[in-house]
């Protein structure tokens, strides 16, 4: 329920009953405080006048005349003597002639002793005993005060506490209340701020304050968020921008074959070849599918894989019979130099992997070339090399290859020309934990390379 309120609201509930615990243990503090210095001051005063009486009876010879009235410290008293059989020698008009104390309860007291009990004609009283006389002529002083005066103090300052308490507890929770707002006024304006940002604005940022507080890491926070949102959804909005293009440009030209084969009647061999550019079209189609569904599974430069037991070396050797008719057609040669190896990998992200290097290399390589295919596990990591004897890698594309949709010149890194051939072979050799490296040759063409740790051989 309580998180169903507002901040503010909350805040000010949790500070209002802070503040009225304080309230209640100051206020009961203070009280018992009270009550104590009168106590104190009431049996100081007691001590004063019972000093009184007894040196007025040492000196009077046991008439001490009426003691009603206040004493040395302004309380008002009464006093009385009893002799050692408990009879009342002398006593203040106040309270008559009835002891007291009682005879056995005089016997069974430690002097000076202090006593709480009601008083005829007085009412709850505190009474003090001490003795005086020789041991001769043992005698008992008992004065006494009224504790109307301490009650009725008590009284209006407990009256001033329950009055006084509620209207200080409201005060401060308006005060709360006012901190509160105040606090959060920062926060609002953030939010209003963020509030006001599009997804066509992700290029806004909100205010840091300057104070350098919580609000202001939050603040910072934020705006390394709508950074990663800026970054994220340029990146899709590429994605879609180069998927669409990439899509229309096969599409368009498989209709543009089939229409034209349709339209009139043709030669066997005019239609072979419409049907040929049509299938090539397909490839390609099919190719680009498959590395935009490929890329969409990436997660933090990794795709997902299944691992088995894998022979390598039969794996890259399927693959490039898969491309010898491609390279046929390209008037280009494939030579393969292959280890039979063992590894624990994917069979279809690496087969993936390997296809689009053999069609990046072909894609690339001049009629009469040649791309050259080495599996090789007897030095070092376990390595396939892929090397064409093309025109290269274009020197604005060395750093940013493995960025996907990045292309150069003649769409060197993209294995379905949309740019994201060597992005998914760096994703799928991250999810082996391996690595890819490319570089250009000395005398003409490229080299890519793909290690994996032996302990996967």
């Amino acid at each position: 329920m309580s998180a169903r309120l507002p901040i503010r609201l909350r805040l000010t509930l949790v500070f209002s009953l802070c503040m009225a615990v304080l309230l209640a243990a100051a206020g009961t503090f203070l009280y018992r405080r009270l009550a104590t210095e009168l106590t104190q001051n009431t049996d100081a005063a007691l001590r004063a006048q019972a000093s009184v009486v007894a040196a007025g009876l040492n000196g009077s010879g046991g008439n001490f005349g009426d003691q009603s009235g206040p004493s040395p410290r302004g309380v008002d008293t009464f006093a009385q003597v009893l002799s050692r059989t408990g009879t009342v020698l002398d006593s203040s008009q106040a309270i008559g002639v009835e002891p007291l104390v009682g005879t056995a309860e005089l016997g069974a007291l430690q002097l000076p002793t202090l006593l709480e009990r009601s008083v005829p004609g007085v009412g709850l009283s505190r009474l003090l005993v001490v003795g005086a006389g020789d041991a001769g002529s043992r005698q008992y002083v008992v004065v006494g005060t009224s504790l109307a005066r301490n009650d009725e103090l008590l009284s209006r300052f407990l009256a001033m506490l329950f009055i006084g308490g509620p209207i200080a507890l409201v005060a401060t929770s308006v005060c709360g209340w006012l901190l509160a707002g105040g606090a959060l006024r920062p926060v609002e304006r953030v939010r209003r701020e963020a509030a006001a940002i599009s997804v066509s604005e992700l290029d806004r940022r909100l205010p840091v304050p300057p104070a350098g507080d919580e609000l202001a890491r939050l603040v910072t926070t934020l705006n390394e968020m709508l950074a990663r949102l800026e970054a994220y959804f340029a990146h899709e909005r590429r994605f879609v921008a180069v998927a669409s293009h990439e899509l229309r440009t096969p599409l368009t030209n498989m209709k543009a074959e089939l229409d034209l084969g349709l339209s009139r009647a043709r030669t066997p061999v005019a239609m072979e070849k419409a049907l040929r550019s049509a299938s090539i079209e397909t490839d390609r189609l099919a190719a680009l599918a498959e590395d935009l569904l490929v890329y969409s599974r990436v997660e933090g430069g990794v795709v997902p894989i299944v691992r088995a037991d894998v022979d390598l070396g039969e794996l890259v050797r399927a693959s490039c019979e898969a491309h010898e008719r491609a390279a046929y057609h390209a008037g280009v040669d494939i030579q393969m130099h292959i280890e039979p190896v063992e590894a624990s990998i994917d069979r279809i992200r690496m087969r993936q992997v390997i296809d689009n290097l053999l069609d990046n290399a072909l894609r690339h390589t001049p009629v009469g070339g040649r791309v050259t295919v080495d599996v090789a596990a007897s030095t070092g990591p376990l390595r396939v090399a892929v090397r064409d004897t093309g025109a290269g890698f274009d020197r604005s594309l060395l750093q940013t290859a493995f960025e996907p949709f990045v292309r150069g010149d003649g769409e060197r890194a993209g294995g379905s020309g949309a740019g994201l051939g060597l992005a998914i072979v760096h994703a799928v050799m991250n999810a082996h934990g391996g690595s890819v490296e490319f570089h250009n040759v000395a005398g003409g063409g490229a080299e890519v390379c793909i290690d994996l740790p032996l302990a996967q051989a």
